[in-house]
């Protein structure tokens, strides 16, 4: 398994101006996978890190048996980028959103991050102090933000019903940054997806409960995998 931090994001690199763009990413990705010599039959891509995936798939990055999109905000990054400025703006008071948001407002370390607040989620007090820590980095949070900057979702719109990759849209009923109900919207422009809506579960569904979206990849996987792959499997 490769699980690796979007460039800008967490302790990586950012890219070049210009190329923190959807494409950009993708092929940013793209060309990580190229240099590990790595293959992968299904890609999980969360929030997003889903918008990438698809992209990746569209433009030949990658050509998976399969994409997981868990919370997507595919086409949402729009709202998601004003969920996450909004939720900074309320910790900070009525100061403008964009700088805030650089210097990471009401963020402390051992204490929760505000933006925990605007997900749905409920998660262990370990993942909250991790994520206390990355809103404490200045360049993790310029670099998220840079790339919702960047980003112009309109062509991977446009572009869904070029998917042939089989989709599954994983959604938390509680998610409170892409709202989960635009999921059967992205299905009917994609061919071949379709979307598992979780009860009770917010945008970080993933870290709420790891176990039932294993389950769900785990279910998923074998239905979408390469002829050669179940001939193999069958011996």
């Amino acid at each position: 398994m490769i699980a690796p931090d979007l460039p800008g994001h967490a302790f990586t690199d950012p890219l070049p101006y210009g190329r923190t763009t959807l494409p950009g990413m993708a092929e940013a990705v793209g060309a990580l996978l190229k240099k590990l010599g790595a293959r992968p039959r299904i890609i999980v891509g969360h929030s997003a890190g889903a918008a990438i995936a698809i992209r990746m798939a569209l433009d030949g990055h990658a050509a998976p048996d399969a994409i997981v999109s868990l919370n997507g905000a595919v086409p949402d990054l729009e709202l998601l980028r004003a969920a996450v400025l909004r939720r900074r703006g309320e910790a900070a008071g009525a100061e403008p959103a964009y700088p805030l948001a650089v210097r990471a407002p009401g963020a402390r370390p051992g204490r929760r991050a505000p933006l925990l607040d605007g997900t749905g989620s409920e998660i262990d007090p370990l993942d909250e102090e991790i994520y206390g820590r990355l809103a404490t980095t200045t360049s993790h949070v310029s670099g998220a933000l840079g790339m919702m900057a960047g980003w112009d979702l309109h062509a991977l719109e446009d572009d869904l019903s070029k998917l042939e990759t089989p989709l599954l849209l994983v959604v938390g009923e509680a998610d409170a940054m892409v709202p989960p109900g635009r999921a059967a919207g992205v299905a009917r422009l994609a061919k071949n997806a379709r979307v598992v809506c979780l009860q009770g579960l917010g945008h970080l569904a993933h870290e709420e409960a790891p176990g039932k979206i294993h389950a769900l990849i785990g279910e998923f996987a074998p239905k979408t995998a390469a002829p050669e792959q179940k001939a193999a499997a069958h011996g």
